[in-house]
């Protein structure tokens, strides 16, 4: 159990919980962050991991630091899955979806002159988009002025001190940022502020501006905020650009200033800021008159339509406001009007579903490119207007709409594990178990060569089992599905079987005391302990039907029941064939193989109850021989003469 300090310093709203833990840390008299953290039970050499690695243990640190476990869970950033996302992962910000680049989780950042004020963390020091703080308008400090070491997590005089020397950081004022726009800076910011008070002035205003007619997060917006920032900081047009460039790496957010943000914020704000930011745009675009084509007239604005890291909703509100100030100032046609103009004397026939490729992507959501190689995989017919180079693609309306409600529905191996709370075999067993359904097509055409899963399916899944249990009672002795599990059997849990058992009632299962909706579900539900999944579940063999894509060496050592160099050693011997490459990928058709045909030392030992020392002295004197006679470790048996021997 978790250790309780004497008092406690309360955490203050905004602050950062790696900031309330070194805050706290100081008090006491504890240098060290990982000597802390061990008081509450996490053993962990990179403390700065505790918000996304270490949600599990809130109840421990609320003891610790005598405070509720929901103040610790409110500042960790759990990940989010966003749909119609394919691109990148998510954490939640207080409740708003960020991508994980934008989390600057290794290093800290203080403005001293807001540290006097208090000397407590801000959480927002911690989003690498914003190099200020929002409190004193100061360019925030990430180095000591004395020694020019880099601020870690690691040791901690208190917040307001460096690391390494000691120094009292407010006594170092920082260069405060030169903006005009000040409304406009606290909108960007207040899209993502921990205060919900300020996040709900933020919805406001951009409800009154760009998003008056679409339902979207707040995260949402402050991406489409990167994203303009993006445009207007590219300057104009250049030739072969084929996509917003975006930030990937920590130093290159150098060029995201106070000042870019602003105008970016400014293009949300009001009921014509759009128009504006495409008439600054167009004017700043050197072919805007000559050149045909939406590129040519607003440089790089025109590319925020087709970015895969902004929301479909976005996307399309895109298309439809840069297609009505183009008829608004009687700029060069949109694509819809020189569609309508080249309907006429062309084989275009509306009453059969036909519909172009243009005007389907923009209705439905989706990247034209991305339709296209429905197309080109088969999945879709179409055909052209003309032979002309600039015809048009016409498809079916309802054919198009079949596919994109699949491609819609489909979640890949990581989501569902997230969702679940299971490791990336149990997926294939779900599968075989008929829970999921994998998914085909162009589904699987949005993961990459990896397999797709029905997001409906899962959702449907998820709510049944939710179903199936009942409220904690008081008094009831109870443990986390996902402890006993790991309890009872380790790495090598069937949750298919587990699952199933839920849905015989054969185990009860309870609402846990945190059912957060960014929780695995494993981790929101309670049993009345290890004995009882013992009972409901025995432990016994994995049966499960693998997918069609490659597995990795863990995959294929926990269906074997094996180490990973095991799994190694047979890819060498030829019992498995690989993809050749230096990370070796697994084919599930070598691998079922190898289950069929093979049977390992611990089989045996578990089946027939011969002790894994005489396993071979046993078969030898039976005349059975290992399939790798020259080996002394990792012996491969016929399975079929074994079973034979035994009458299996």
């Amino acid at each position: 159990m978790s250790k309780r300090f004497a008092w406690s310093r309360s955490p203050i709203p905004g602050e950062s919980l790696l900031g309330f833990i070194a805050r706290n840390a100081d008090i006491h008299a504890a240098d060290k962050m990982s000597a802390v953290l061990r008081a509450a039970t996490i053993e962990t050499v990179k403390p700065e991991s505790l918000p996304t690695a270490h949600r599990h243990k809130a109840p421990e640190l609320a003891r610790l630091f005598m405070t509720t476990p929901e103040e610790i869970l409110a500042r960790t950033y759990p990940p989010v899955t966003l749909p119609g996302r394919k691109d990148g992962s998510f954490f939640s910000f207080f409740g708003t979806p960020l991508r994980s680049i934008y989390l600057d989780q290794y290093r800290r950042r203080v403005s001293p002159t807001s540290l006097k004020a208090s000397d407590h963390h801000r959480a927002l020091w911690d989003i690498r988009p914003l190099s200020f703080c929002i409190e004193s308008r100061e360019i925030l400090l990430s180095r000591c002025p004395s020694c020019s070491a880099e601020f870690r997590w690691r040791w901690t005089f208190g917040c307001a001190f460096c690391e390494m020397c000691g120094i009292d950081l407010r006594n170092f004022p920082q260069d405060k940022i030169d903006i005009d726009d000040d409304e406009a800076l606290d909108f960007v910011v207040g899209l993502i502020h921990p205060d919900s008070t300020r996040k709900d002035k933020a919805r406001s205003i951009a409800k009154g501006g760009f998003a008056a007619n679409i339902e979207v997060d707040l995260g949402d917006l402050f991406e489409f905020v990167i994203a303009v920032a993006s445009t207007i900081a590219m300057g104009s047009f250049g030739k072969g650009l084929g996509k917003i460039p975006r930030v990937n790496k920590v130093d290159q957010f150098s060029w995201m200033t106070p000042d870019i943000l602003c105008k970016a914020g400014r293009v949300l704000i009001g009921p014509n800021g759009f128009e504006r930011y495409l008439e600054e745009m167009r004017s700043r675009s050197s072919g805007a008159r000559a050149a045909l084509g939406p590129q040519a007239q607003f440089g790089p604005a025109a590319l925020l339509k087709s970015d895969s890291f902004l929301s479909p909703l976005l996307r399309l509100e895109i298309e439809r406001a840069v297609n009505e100030t183009v008829r608004k100032r009687g700029w060069k046609p949109s694509l819809t009007d020189r569609l309508e103009s080249a309907k006429e004397g062309v084989p275009f026939n509306p009453e059969r579903g036909e519909v172009s490729l243009f005007q389907i992507a923009l209705e439905l959501g989706i990247d034209q490119q991305v339709i296209a190689r429905w197309i080109k995989g088969g999945f879709a017919s179409s055909k052209r207007t003309t032979i002309g180079r600039r015809s048009f693609v016409l498809v079916n309306r309802d054919e198009i709409c079949a596919l994109a409600r699949s491609w819609n529905d489909a979640v890949s191996a990581k989501g569902v594990r997230l969702r679940l709370g299971v490791d990336a075999l149990a997926v294939h067993g779900l599968v075989s178990a008929g829970f999921i359904r994998r998914l085909e097509g162009v589904a699987k055409l949005s993961m990459r060569g990896g397999d797709a899963y029905s997001g409906s399916d899962l959702t449907r899944f998820v709510d049944q089992i939710r179903a199936r249990a009942a409220d904690p009672r008081d008094g009831m002795p109870s443990q986390v599905l996902s402890e006993a599990v790991m309890e009872t059997y380790g790495n090598r849990a069937d949750w298919a079987r587990i699952f199933s058992a839920i849905f015989d009632g054969r185990l009860k299962i309870s609402l846990g005391s945190k059912t957060e909706g960014d929780r695995p579900l494993v981790d929101t539900l309670s049993i009345e302990g290890a004995h009882a999944l013992q009972t409901a579940v025995p432990v016994g063999e994995l049966h499960i039907r693998l997918g069609q894509s490659r597995l990795t060496a863990g995959e294929v050592a926990a269906y074997l029941g094996v180490q990973e160099n095991a799994v190694s050693y047979f890819a060498k011997c030829n019992f498995l064939s690989t993809n050749g490459a230096d990370k070796w990928k697994f084919d599930p058709r070598s691998v079922d193989e190898f289950k069929r045909r093979y049977i390992l030392t611990h089989e045996i030992e578990r089946r027939f109850r011969i002790r894994s020392a005489l396993v071979r002295k046993t078969l030898l004197s039976m005349g059975i021989h290992p399939m790798n006679k020259e080996s002394t470790e990792y012996f491969v048996w016929p399975r079929a003469e074994i079973e034979t021997a035994y009458g299996a």
